[in-house]
């Protein structure tokens, strides 16, 4: 198992006596940057460019992070104390299955229509009624 640290990547370098182009003076920055952080014991993955918004003043602005991403690895003491083990919950088992409890669907009920000789005495008798 790995731990991950992210930092955000330098920016700008400070002047170096020897360096005269910025991209000399950028480099050696990131340099010293990868270089202590193998000394802490940690492992460069990769440098990435993300996405996200700031707000500024009354509105949020588009801006991409610049970050180092580095990794090492957990021991194993580390592991275990971390994550104790935990024995399966086995009281479940005991019950049967349900699997045939909703074996058969009957689909939706299908409409009740009246038969028509209904529904035209109906209208016959409206009509007796009415005059």
């Amino acid at each position: 198992m790995y731990e991950y640290k992210v930092i955000p990547a330098p920016e700008r370098a400070d002047r170096i006596k020897g360096l005269k182009r910025p991209e000399d003076r950028f480099a050696h920055k990131v340099e010293e940057v990868l270089n202590d952080m193998a000394a802490a014991g940690w492992s460069f993955l990769r440098a990435e460019s993300l996405p996200g918004e700031e707000r500024r003043l009354l509105r949020s602005q588009s801006m991409v992070h610049n970050i180092l991403v580095f990794y090492r690895e957990i021991g194993s003491d580390e592991q275990t104390d971390a994550a104790p083990s935990v024995a399966p919950d086995t009281s479940l088992d005991s019950t049967p299955p349900l699997s045939g409890a909703f074996c058969h669907d009957p689909g939706p009920p299908e409409p009740q229509l009246e038969s028509p000789g209904r529904a035209n005495d109906d209208d016959e008798e409206k009509e007796e009624r009415r005059s």
